[in-house]
């Protein structure tokens, strides 16, 4: 074996080797990628699924409260200040929306890099504007499901204020009924007792 035989065994050696690594970080990236999207999506699956179970819990508490005693009352408040959650659920259906262009975007972004590898590649434009695309519809899409949590938690803390408020007036308007005025005497089981000035 001469000398130029043993430094085309050792490139070849070294490309063999170089392809493996190669290959080996593409496959983690298409996993790592695989992963990421998986996660997007259960995230926005969670961010849809809290904002409407908690319209409809608060469709369920309003309903019981509609046929009691200025219950109508308490179930338009206890409604009005589940308004954050129609806005996260929106907010989620929207993001799902962007996370579909998104991955268009990315996909063409795709095929671009494989077309210029490949013949004829360049002939092809440059792919700049669909990565800008992807990243900003990314952006938005993690903005919207972000937002979409905020409006959450923003709903919850306005239900539980809002039951606070009308659970005190709810208190006083008992005190104020069962406290007997100033101008009425307290009755005990056989006399009636004057109330102290």
């Amino acid at each position: 074996m001469n000398e130029s035989d043993q430094a085309k065994a050792i490139l070849e050696s070294t490309l063999r080797r170089q392809e493996m690594h190669w290959s080996s970080l593409a496959s983690d990236i298409r996993l790592s990628n695989g992963v990421a999207a998986d996660i997007g999506i259960d995230a926005l699956k969670t961010a849809i699924l809290i904002n409407a179970g908690a319209i409809v819990a608060l469709l369920a508490f309003a309903g019981q409260l509609w046929n009691k005693d200025e219950g109508r009352n308490v179930a338009w408040q206890v409604l009005s200040s589940g308004k954050p959650f129609v806005l996260g659920l929106v907010c989620a259906a929207v993001a799902f929306a962007v996370a579909y262009f998104y991955q268009s975007f990315v996909t063409v972004v795709f095929q671009h890099a494989l077309a210029k590898v490949s013949d004829g590649g360049d002939k092809l434009k440059p792919n700049s504007s669909f990565t800008c695309a992807a990243k900003i519809t990314a952006v938005l899409m993690i903005g919207l499901a972000f937002g979409a949590v905020g409006c959450f938690i923003d709903g919850s803390f306005a239900v539980v204020d809002t039951v606070q408020v009308m659970s005190v007036k709810a208190e006083q308007k008992t005190e104020s009924v069962t406290t007997p005025s100033d101008s009425q005497p307290l009755k005990t089981k056989n006399h009636a007792v004057k109330p102290a000035k």
